[in-house]
């Protein structure tokens, strides 16, 4: 009856030290509805100077983001840990194009549905940050406001 009682002890430890690491990542995530300061402000490609050419720029505000031309609207902000800072995952709800548009479609039709939009920007400093839709097409901005 011992021998049982502690091979069983044995297993629950083991299951439980492997589930630890991995819901203490996912505690460490924090939800935002708004984006943090750190994270807003009007963004240009890193060699160009400011204020730089309109269809260059990433504005992020509070609630929202424009960028190649659509402003989209703010679902959720994801804040992971980073290094040097945190690292911020915006979900965002675009309009469909205008029907003018190569991409746009009739109103009401599949076509003219509104997209998802997905951003990372991680703050590098106070002047810059590195930003784009995955951490394969990120790269570096600098702040101009």
């Amino acid at each position: 009856m011992v021998l049982r009682r502690s091979a069983a002890r044995r297993r629950f430890m083991a299951a439980l030290a492997i589930m630890l690491p991995a819901t203490g990542a996912a505690l460490a995530d924090v939800r935002h509805t708004e984006v943090p300061i750190a994270a807003q402000g009007v963004f240009i490609p890193a060699p160009e100077s400011c204020p730089g050419h309109a269809d260059m720029t990433i504005t992020v505000m509070a609630r929202g983001v424009v960028w190649r031309g659509r402003s989209c609207t703010l679902d959720w902000v994801e804040e992971r840990a980073g290094t040097p800072g945190p690292i911020y995952s915006l979900h965002l709800r675009c309009p469909a194009p205008a029907s003018g548009d190569a991409a746009g479609g009739a109103a009401g039709s599949p076509a003219a549905a509104a997209t998802i939009l997905n951003v990372v920007v991680w703050p590098k400093s106070t002047d810059t940050a590195a930003i784009g839709p995955d951490f394969t097409q990120i790269a570096d901005y600098r702040r101009c406001r």
